[in-house]
C-alpha cells in the first residue's frame, strides 16, 4: 500500500544556494527540526547518500535517540532522507527546492514508512505533521537568511551547488 505523506510548501526569502548550505550541514538540524534536542554525531560525508547523523528528539522528559540517513542528494534542488525514529519506525523526508523571485520555493514531504507511525497515521497525525513541518520551513528560512548575510560579508556563497 502506498501511503501519502504530509506536504508543506513555503516561499523562503533566502535563495536556493543558502537553503542548500543549511540542509548540507548536519549541525544545523537541531535548530531546524522541531523537537530536536541535539546532534550527537554526524558523518563528515553528509549529505552524500548513505551518510548519517545521530540526534536526540523529544519533548519534556520523553526523548528518543534516532538517526537520519541520506538516500538522495541533488542539492540545491533535492534532498531525500530516511529518519529512523527508534521504536516509532522510519519516515521518509524529502526537501524540494526551486528558485523563485530572488528566493526559493521549498516543499517538504514527510511520509511514515514503518512501525507505529504507519499504524497511527490519520488525518489528525497528518495535520500535526504539517503544522510541525511548516515551523521547520520557517526555521530553515531564518538559518538560510543568516547564511546569506554571512556569505555577503565574506564575498558570496561558494559553489553553484550551494556547498
Amino acid at each position: 500500500m502506498t501511503r501519502e505523506g504530509a506536504t508543506v510548501e513555503r516561499h523562503l526569502a533566502a535563495g536556493p544556494d543558502a537553503v542548500a548550505l543549511v540542509l548540507a550541514d548536519p549541525r544545523t538540524y537541531d535548530g531546524v527540526v522541531v523537537g530536536s534536542r541535539r546532534i550527537r554525531w554526524f558523518d563528515a560525508r553528509w549529505p552524500e547518500p548513505g551518510a548519517r547523523f545521530h540526534h536526540t528528539i523529544g519533548f519534556g522528559p520523553l526523548t528518543i535517540r534516532d538517526s537520519t540517513e541520506v538516500i538522495e542528494d541533488d542539492l540545491p534542488r533535492l534532498l531525500r532522507m530516511i529518519v529512523h525514529v527508534g521504536p516509532m519506525g522510519d519516515a521518509e523526508v524529502v526537501f524540494r527546492v526551486a528558485p523563485r523571485n530572488g528566493g526559493a520555493d521549498v516543499e517538504m514531504t514527510e511520509t511514515p514508512l514503518s512501525g507505529p507511525m504507519v499504524v497511527a497515521w490519520s488525518l489528525p497525525a497528518d495535520l500535526v505533521t504539517r503544522w510541525r513541518n511548516d515551523r521547520v520551513l520557517r526555521r530553515l528560512e531564518k538559518l538560510a537568511l543568516g547564511r546569506e548575510r554571512t556569505a555577503a560579508l565574506d564575498g558570496g556563497i561558494a559553489g553553484a551547488d550551494g556547498r
